[in-house]
């Protein structure tokens, strides 16, 4: 027998079953007792555009290759055979639905097949367009909450993975409130004759079913208009957006969508540990966001990724490089301009990110941090702990393309040359002479003694620099040719040493301290870094008055990226200044606090659930 389905999707896709029929083992609980076949009618149906925040998005969105119903008994284990629809089972009739959320729907039968020995079904899940499907048919539900996956969109572009909309409720088998992944079959749901299945379709009985993709869709929109000149020391500094992309984004993602308890002091997180629905409402409290949860439209509107319980981000870019190999012990990823630029997923400036365009959105991961990492100014980074939109490009000095230039954005000043800005630094020096009496300075000004880098990890120990600082450092060439005051030889206190192997980190970090830093931007390069908001993001409590982000007052969903969500991000002008790039592999890990992103938002966010869009000054 073929079954034609077809789905079609936004916020969330209907699967609808339903039926009348008696005297059938109660569900989940029985025991077949010879193989046999049951039915169950399926109701596949798209939600509203633009209906509660909720659109239907682009078609090549809602396609649908392939179709994959497992069923579970009572405790969750499979039962039944695996059912896969594709190519010809796969049908695009759609008709109109009463239902406000509901655009079209398309009605079909699916049958369960048992044999003798197995349980009655009473769950299922429906995996739409799975990339990987592999032990779908042998996990129990627990296997499958602690499954995860990374692709979000196929490899060729033209479909996305669902599967059931995860969200708080009350299961009509059991009459308890909690969270609902599978979705319920009753016993009067299942049929034994595919007409009698049929038929109860066709009088609107169905078991409702929603399925949501893994993809959330991030936009932004830059108008070229929006960018304004930065003017420093008598120059005009031009901004040049090349790529966009997310950053700071979970290297994996739960098979379904996923709310954990905190895990103990050196304990993972276990996403099996399912909080209750009164814990999570105490979670989401005011003066947070209470709209967490829809179950009216079966959502909800957060979730947990993989690394949402991880207090250890990066606070700058060194934390990523120093780290042995060069690996990566941070969860999320954090890319650089090099990694922007060949991917080819990132969106290149032309006419503007516009999101009016769905070629201008980028397909995410879900990505959430725990409220108490984002909290932690004190000893973390926030603006690293969330995920955020990267705007990488170059600068134009007075209209001219620019070479690797340097600022003192405290003193305004600007240096166009190494040359330049290693005079200066060298006219702040006096940490080190060319003879052992310490009576001529003048002679360690010579550049060749001196380069101007970022502090290397034996001069910086555990103070965090960011990658875009470089100071005066000694080279090499140094090493018994300057001094340093310090030491004794036995008959004078106090003598001038030699600099060596052994102190030359120490003289360095003198160097450091006493000339300062200055800000690189090499080959012109620097970012942008947007946070990417939430729907309980309050700009009131979020941001101060001087547009500088309020970590210490985010409460839980302020900032993330959950699935099936559109974020749609207008930035309304450029006037300030980007942070510079050391280098085109230096890791981008955003600013901790001293960059004023100046934030007048409106936030979108679809159903695709619409998160409004939002304005954002750089």
């Amino acid at each position: 027998m073929k079954t034609k389905l077809f789905l079609g999707l936004a916020a969330g896709m209907l699967l609808a079953s339903c039926a009348q029929k008696e005297n059938l083992t109660p569900s989940g609980s029985g025991v077949v007792e010879f193989d046999q076949t049951r039915y169950l009618s399926v109701s596949l149906s798209s939600p509203a555009s633009a209906t509660k925040g909720f659109e239907d998005g682009d078609a090549s969105e809602s396609v649908v290759k392939e179709l994959i119903f497992v069923f579970y008994d009572k405790d969750g284990n499979p039962t039944g055979n695996l059912k896969t629809f594709r190519d010809d089972d796969l049908d695009n009739t759609f008709r109109p639905s009463d239902n406000p959320n509901v655009t079209k729907f398309w009605t079909s039968v699916v049958p369960i097949e048992m044999l003798q020995g197995q349980t009655v079904p009473a769950y299922v899940m429906c995996y739409v367009n799975p990339i990987d499907s592999k032990g779908l048919s042998t996990s129990s539900l627990l296997d499958i909450e602690a499954s995860k996956r990374q692709a979000v969109i196929s490899n060729d572009g033209t479909s996305f993975p669902m599967s059931n909309s995860v969200y708080y409720g009350t299961d009509p088998l059991t009459g308890r409130v909690g969270r609902l992944m599978a979705t319920p079959v009753k016993s009067d749901q299942l049929f034994d004759s595919e007409s009698a299945a049929q038929a109860a379709a066709e009088n609107g009985q169905a078991l409702d079913i929603y399925v949501e993709r893994y993809a959330a869709k991030i936009g932004i929109d830059l108008p070229s208009n929006a960018i304004q000149d930065y003017e420093i020391d008598g120059h005009s500094l031009t901004f040049v957006p090349e790529f966009w992309r997310p950053n700071a984004i979970d290297e994996d993602m739960f098979v379904t969508k996923t709310f954990g308890l905190k895990p103990a002091e050196g304990e993972e997180f276990d996403p099996t540990k399912t909080p209750s629905y009164d814990e999570m409402n105490k979670a989401f409290a005011a003066p947070g966001w209470t709209a967490w949860n829809d179950e009216p439209n079966h959502r909800c509107y957060w979730a947990c990724s993989p690394s949402y319980y991880n207090n250890t981000y990066p606070r700058v870019s060194d934390d990523i490089n120093d780290l042995e190999g060069n690996g990566n012990e941070y969860s999320l990823k954090y890319f650089s301009y090099n990694d922007i630029a060949a991917d080819a997923n990132s969106k290149k400036y032309e006419n503007g990110f516009s999101t009016n365009d769905v070629k201008g959105y980028f397909y995410s991961r879900e990505t959430t941090t725990a409220v108490e990492a984002i909290n932690d100014v004190k000893n973390g980074n926030p603006a690293a702990a969330v995920a955020s939109a990267v705007i990488v490009g170059h600068y134009l000095v007075d209209g001219q393309a620019a070479s690797t230039f340097y600022l003192d954005t405290h003193n305004k000043k600007y240096y166009g040359t190494e040359a330049d800005a290693k005079a200066m630094l060298l006219s702040r020096q006096g940490v080190v002479f060319t003879d052992a009496e310490g009576e001529n300075v003048a002679g360690a000004e010579s550049a060749a003694f001196f380069a101007v880098e970022h502090p290397k990890s034996a001069v910086r120990g555990e103070t965090p620099v960011a990658g875009r600082y470089v100071t005066l450092q000694l080279t090499e060439s140094a090493i018994g040719n300057l001094y340093i005051y310090g030491g004794t030889d036995g008959t004078r206190d106090v003598v001038y040493t030699a600099v060596s192997e052994e102190n030359i980190a120490e003289v360095n970090k003198q160097l450091w301290a006493q000339v300062n830093t200055l800000e690189i931007f090499n080959n012109g390069r620097g970012f942008f870094n947007i946070p990417i908001r939430h729907l309980g993001f309050d700009a009131a409590r979020c941001i101060t008055a001087d547009g500088k982000y309020d970590w210490e007052k985010a409460c839980r969903g302020d900032y993330g990226i959950v699935r099936n969500h559109v974020y749609s991000i207008n930035v309304t002008g450029i006037k300030g200044l980007a942070t510079g790039l050391r280098s085109d592999d230096q890791p981008i890990v955003p600013p901790k606090d001293d960059v004023n992103y100046y934030v007048a938002a409106r936030l979108n966010i679809l159903s695709w659930n619409v998160v409004n869009a939002w304005d954002v000054e750089l």
